[in-house]
């Protein structure tokens, strides 16, 4: 459904009192007290005095100082020097900062497998984004070798203490199947109290579950809820998605304007599926005038990003003059890049190039094969243009076509195989 997401590696400072272990608490007490009414100066001159006589909490703190610039200048050497201090005396957010910094390249050159150390120091004392970041970086292989049963068993811990971002990825997991026997209930379940915390990944997954009745029963109405969820934070594909709703009325009273609104917020973040969407209402008018210089627009937007339909529609454009002067080189130039991305409508069009020399030479060959290629993905059209082409061709002629097209077939060999065939 989605790559795993980055996850947040900074968590904020926890300034408690329930870290403090020392006969010093009042002092320390009041530098909290100083800290959470933002005077770091006081905070730091109450905690260094503790933290010189070795007070694991007040080091701890006084390095978070240190770490964000906060009374004091900033400065990632000497936050070093007192997390090293803090996660000696086993303080586990010391450990985990020491981690983060190992893992960051912070004060010190970047480690991973020195990362990993600090990370389960403090992961088991069950600190849950230690034992997330653990977690991830077992299922990377950074800093160990990779191991998915690692990786599920530090998701879990912090999954289990209601780590967000843990149930995320291990709802992940289970819908892909790594590590663990594939199971979409599993996930389903991880992806809703994900969700339910307001994660937008685990909201779109979840709504994508909905839409395609995965698990459950196709639910349209749910779909919509959590689509809505995830696009109001932003999710380009839970906008698009939405919009798609919208736009034909799923779950919901059919309403164009919603779905341009909804298709220009993912738009504009550079989700080509909705540039093209956004020109294919511009073209047909959907609650608007036609406009085809907005459709050329937005079909070139997407094109530009390797949109197959949308460089099918540019090329069909150029052929035919629609909204542009008719201009065979780029139709074909269109054509064969949304054809080597196995677009059957434009390798259809591009066998009648060949078929008609229409900017090409012509070339029976060539056309019968792609026809061919675009029947075996049920183009609409290919299979009787292939039939009547082959009616026209020896056998020799249509034993070359069948070869051309099984060639073409190859992933990333179909320009490949007509340039090397025209050459000939």
């Amino acid at each position: 459904m989605t790559d795993m997401p980055m996850r947040k590696i900074i968590s904020l400072l926890l300034l408690s009192g329930a870290l403090h272990t020392s006969l010093a608490y009042a002092d320390f007490a009041a530098g909290l007290t100083a800290a959470k009414n933002k005077d770091f100066a006081t905070a730091l001159k109450e905690w260094k005095p503790l933290a010189e006589k070795g007070d694991g909490s007040a080091q701890f703190h006084l390095g978070y100082l240190y770490y964000m610039g906060l009374g004091v200048t900033k400065s990632h050497t000497q936050a070093f020097e007192w997390f090293s201090k803090a996660a000696g005396q086993d303080i586990p957010l010391a450990q985990y900062r020491l981690g983060v910094m190992h893992e960051l390249g912070e004060a010190v050159p970047a480690n991973p497998s020195q990362a990993i150390i600090w990370y389960r120091k403090a992961a088991e004392h069950g600190y849950a984004d230690a034992q997330f970041n653990l977690g991830y970086l077992y299922y990377l292989g950074s800093g160990v070798p990779r191991d998915y049963a690692q990786a599920l068993t530090w998701y879990r811990k912090a999954a289990d203490q209601g780590a967000s971002g843990a149930q995320l990825n291990l709802a992940h997991m289970y819908d892909k199947g790594e590590g663990v026997t594939q199971d979409r209930v599993q996930a389903m379940e991880w992806y809703r109290k994900a969700a339910e915390q307001g994660q937008a990944v685990a909201q779109y997954n979840l709504a994508l579950m909905y839409d395609n009745g995965q698990v459950v029963p196709q639910d349209y109405a749910q779909a919509l809820v959590w689509y809505r969820k995830a696009a109001e934070q932003g999710d380009p594909r839970a906008q698009l998605n939405l919009g798609y709703m919208y736009n034909k009325g799923l779950g919901i009273k059919q309403d164009h304007a919603q779905a341009l609104a909804w298709y220009s917020k993912a738009a504009n973040q550079g989700n080509a599926s909705a540039q093209h969407n956004i020109a294919t209402m511009y073209r047909d008018g959907e609650g608007m005038a036609p406009n085809i210089a907005q459709a050329y627009n937005w079909y070139h937007k997407a094109a530009d990003q390797g949109h197959a339909k949308s460089q099918f529609s540019l090329g069909y454009m150029y052929a035919h003059g629609i909204g542009v002067p008719k201009t065979l080189p780029l139709a074909l130039s269109w054509y064969r890049k949304s054809a080597e991305q196995g677009n059957g409508s434009a390798q259809t069009e591009l066998a009648t190039m060949y078929e008609k020399g229409q900017g090409v030479p012509k070339n029976k060959v060539i056309a019968c094969a792609l026809y061919t290629l675009a029947a075996s993905s049920d183009t609409y059209g290919a299979k009787k243009n292939r039939d009547n082409i082959l009616a026209t061709m020896s056998a020799q002629s249509a034993d070359a076509a069948q070869k051309l097209s099984l060639q073409m077939a190859g992933p990333g060999n179909l320009l490949k195989a007509i340039d090397q065939n025209t050459a000939q």
